[in-house]
């Protein structure tokens, strides 16, 4: 069931402040406050607190140094990929194993619990997987390309719409948009980059709204009243504030 929706364009949404990072990052996620991210080639999750201070930085020992595609955060554990796998890091005892294996990962996510959906085989089929790696049901009805869960719902990017989804697979909710790459999700709020970063796209009480950043993005996040986009070379963190009703 796709729901309607209503298109309200901005022409610019007010940058609150810009921050200058420590580093030069690929993909980054909030988490309970704090921040996380990872380079574009690395074996390294750098941790920062709210004011965007190192305050972690985990070597995940025992993987050569990877072409990052995607990763995860949850109480106890990392997961990050390189496309080919999946690796597994236990925060607590500092130990890392190989968690999936398939061709073509293009994205996943993980729960609290530590369970799993894959969008591998290039797009073609969604895996999910328990906290042990098992496969539990895997399905070839969608053709993602990126990923993103809130509570018991996820939201998957397809080539020109993004699709919630409830717990079991069953389709909630959609709305058409063409180019969305990356995805972020807040209770009932869903962000995406569009037009190669150039802007984003935020769908909320069934309305859809699209404007344009005062600098291209590489990654988006969400946290609260706040979005926050990555820019396109890595080292600047924008944090735009977000009233819409």
């Amino acid at each position: 069931m796709v729901s309607p929706v209503c298109f309200v364009f901005f022409a610019e949404l007010p940058l609150n402040r810009e921050i200058k990072l420590p580093k030069t990052f690929n993909q980054f996620q909030v988490v309970g406050g704090n921040f996380y991210f990872v380079p574009k080639i690395g074996n390294r999750i750098f941790e920062l607190d709210s004011n965007l201070v190192v305050v972690n930085e985990y070597f995940l020992t025992g993987l050569p140094f990877l072409n990052i595609n995607s990763f995860a955060v949850t109480p106890y554990s990392f997961f990050i990929s390189d496309g080919d796998s999946i690796y597994h890091y236990h925060r607590r005892f500092g130990r890392i194993e190989t968690f999936y294996r398939s061709k073509g990962i293009l994205d996943f996510m993980a729960n609290e619990e530590g369970d799993l959906t894959v969008i591998d085989q290039y797009g073609s089929r969604l895996v999910y997987l328990d906290h042990s790696g098992r496969e539990k049901v895997h399905s070839t009805r969608y053709r993602a390309r990126a990923i993103c869960y809130y509570g018991r719902n996820f939201w998957l990017v397809e080539k020109k719409r993004i699709l919630k989804l409830d717990e079991f697979g069953n389709e909630v909710t959609s709305f058409k948009i063409k180019g969305a790459t990356r995805i972020a999700v807040r209770k009932d709020l869903c962000l995406a980059l569009i037009d190669s970063g150039n802007k984003a796209a935020l769908f909320v009480n069934e309305k859809l709204f699209e404007f344009s950043l005062q600098t291209p993005a590489i990654d988006v996040s969400v946290n609260s009243n706040k979005i926050y986009c990555l820019g396109a070379n890595g080292n600047v963190l924008l944090e735009y504030f977000i009233d819409i009703k």
